[in-house]
């Protein structure tokens, strides 16, 4: 599919099966279509040029999957981006530009360490028992705390509020609690699935391609239809026994779009699995909802989608210093950064 931004009156239809998505006079909405099989997608457009970063000293820098404009003096033009990492661009455009343009890192902290070992032993769990095989909560527990232990990146023990014997005591509390309590509450049909890549036309010769998997997320079957699940890990992920679903839209929703895109059929909606890495490990599922509306909009309002195809192609990353990533264990620019609010 691509997604294309239109500025005109002139209409372009992405259709997939029986839904379509519409990108009019800059707004992304979605129409219910009776229609199976494609509808035209060659009604062009007038797009504004413009190049994705301003030009200065930067401009030199690309990372991996960007391509450089022709224009000298010009920035990426092409961009592949994760589709896991989609939904950070709107949680703060600036620490985005940082790690995915810039190619800016630091060591990861415990607590993140703890997130992505307990998203391995439960992602194990899930898939085996997809595959049919048999896998216990001791088999899964045991990938948590090799993931844990052996790390594929570099992580500073000393910079985080969390020591690795206390991070493995919530973490095999967590995998124990989600194997028992969490995972026999759905009937998955993809966990972690590799996703079609998807094209967002940004106007002026600037178009992403979202790729990659649904990391940390899956796929299951419920009577309304299939879901996406998405597990998610912190310490303020539950709130009075509560999953929290505020700011999940952007994230969630680009996988529900990109999995309708991938399966060519429509979602039922998203839901948050809560993990919370506090002392007191509390879990809790969400209800259902919604996340792909927040990405495309409607007649009325533009959706994410069309917001960032024009940050993109005029260059605009803002900087959100209420993020509650916004700090220097999440941020590589953090230290260098004049908007944050200490």
């Amino acid at each position: 599919m691509r997604i294309s931004n239109c500025l005109s009156t002139r209409w372009k239809l992405c259709a997939v099966r029986n839904f379509t998505v519409v990108v009019l006079r800059g707004a992304v909405h979605e129409k219910l279509s009776e229609r199976s099989g494609p509808t035209p997608a060659d009604l062009a457009g007038h797009h504004r040029s413009g190049c994705i970063h301003r030009c200065d000293s930067r401009c030199d820098r690309s990372a991996e999957g960007h391509s450089l404009c022709e224009h000298e003096g010009c920035g990426v033009s092409n961009l592949t981006i994760r589709a896991s990492a989609f939904g950070g661009f709107f949680d703060c455009a600036y620490r985005f530009e940082g790690t995915y343009l810039l190619g800016m890192k630091n060591a990861a902290g415990v607590r993140t360490l703890l997130g992505s070992a307990t998203h391995s032993g439960t992602a194990a769990f899930d898939a085996a028992h997809l595959r049919g095989e048999d896998i216990t909560p001791d088999d899964a527990a045991g990938v948590f705390v090799d993931a844990l232990r052996n790390p594929e990146y570099d992580v500073d023990v000393a910079g985080d509020d969390l020591s690795l014997k206390e991070a493995e005591r919530i973490g095999l509390t967590l995998t124990a609690k989600y194997c028992t309590e969490i995972a026999p509450q759905f009937q998955y049909t993809a966990v972690e699935m590799t996703l079609t890549p998807l094209e967002i036309d940004c106007g002026g010769g600037v178009t992403i391609t979202l790729t990659g998997t649904m990391d940390r997320a899956r796929a299951a079957e419920t009577d309304a239809g299939t879901i996406i699940p998405d597990v998610k890990t912190g310490s303020k992920v539950v709130s009075n026994g509560v999953a929290n679903i505020k700011a999940r839209s952007a994230q969630t929703g680009t996988y529900q779009l990109m999995y309708e895109h991938t399966m060519k059929e429509p979602t039922a909606g998203a839901q948050i699995i809560a993990l919370g890495t506090s002392s007191k490990t509390p879990v809790a599922v969400s209800p259902v909802f919604d996340a792909r509306r927040v990405l495309v909009g409607n007649e009325q309002t533009p959706g994410l989608i069309q917001l960032a195809a024009d940050m993109f192609r005029a260059g605009t990353f803002p900087p959100n210093p209420s993020s509650v990533l916004c700090s220097k264990r999440y941020c590589a620019r953090w230290s260098r950064c004049i908007y944050r609010e200490d």
